[in-house]
């Protein structure tokens, strides 16, 4: 229950500071999260990027300053952390639907509401195991894709590089790893798909093949599996997982990797299944 009230507090707090850089110490005082592991946990709650959700907020108290206050567009635009008047006009307009100087004239304006979580409990959707899993490396392929991009086609087209780039013999078992970080790029997931790999492979191999590679520390995770063919529930196993287990159930995510693990190649065999993985701390 902790981290939603610790949530919240740092939700109030970005709403409080629109007008400033939200930096990565701010988050980690009000959540005691890194700002990585705040956003995938509030996109995956929320269904929006936490950037995304912010430049929304700053967009909607711009546009009631610009038509109560009548400020000029360019004082705006730098309040809000826009270097030109250009750049803030064109950001406007794509979330408004209508320039900056036509809101200031009685346009109106769309308004993003503030969020805030809560804790809904609504047992039983998904049969969760507690499970110690040991340290292990991963080498896979990486890119940065927006969340609405995720779609089993770049599942597909990502398992098929990382297939043809990497030695069969590498992969201690026919399964696949799917990881989620913070994207480099503002709104986006910052996703890897990958083989384990024993201890054995040299780095300068991996490097010579282009490939990332990953170390898993050892973790105690919450883990949910998704049997059959590619489940259509993976966003609500993803939300009861953070939203509802863990907070129910007294833990909190530890901070390291969460993942998807793949029993297999083919999306459409009825062999094929997802496991969720979250690793886990007690709340003190």
């Amino acid at each position: 229950m902790d981290d939603f009230k610790n949530f919240n507090k740092a939700l109030e707090f970005i709403d409080n500071h629109l007008d400033s850089e939200i930096t990565e110490r701010d988050i980690y005082q009000l959540t005691s999260y890194s700002y990585n592991v705040f956003s995938r946990i509030f996109s995956v709650l929320s269904g929006i990027p936490l950037g995304e959700y912010i430049r929304s907020r700053k967009l909607s108290a711009a546009a009631i300053e610009l038509q109560e206050e009548h400020t000029k567009v360019v004082d705006v635009a730098m309040k809000y952390g826009y270097q030109s008047s250009d750049a803030f006009s064109y950001a406007f307009k794509s979330f408004h639907g209508c320039s900056p100087s036509e809101v200031k004239k009685g346009e109106g304006f769309h308004i993003a509401q503030p969020l805030r979580f809560s804790l809904t409990v609504r047992g039983g959707q998904f049969k969760t195991k507690i499970e110690v899993k040991e340290g292990f490396r991963l080498v896979g392929i990486c890119a940065d894709v927006r969340p609405e991009q995720m779609s089993v086609e770049i599942w597909k087209e990502l398992s098929n590089q990382l297939v043809m780039k990497c030695p069969r013999d590498w992969a201690e078992n026919n399964q696949l790893y799917g990881l989620f970080f913070h994207g480099e790029s503002e709104g986006t997931i910052h996703y890897m798909i990958g083989f384990r790999i024993s201890d054995s492979i040299e780095e300068v191999d991996i490097q010579k093949l282009g490939l990332d590679r990953i170390d898993i520390p050892e973790e105690k995770y919450a883990v949910v599996n998704l049997g059959g063919e590619l489940p259509n529930n993976i966003h609500q196993a993803w939300s009861y997982l953070l939203g509802i287990f863990l907070p129910q159930e007294g833990y909190r995510h530890a901070g390291s990797y969460d993942f998807e693990l793949y029993s297999g190649y083919e999306v459409n065999s009825p062999d094929f299944s997802i496991e969720l993985w979250v690793p886990i701390v007690k709340q003190v």
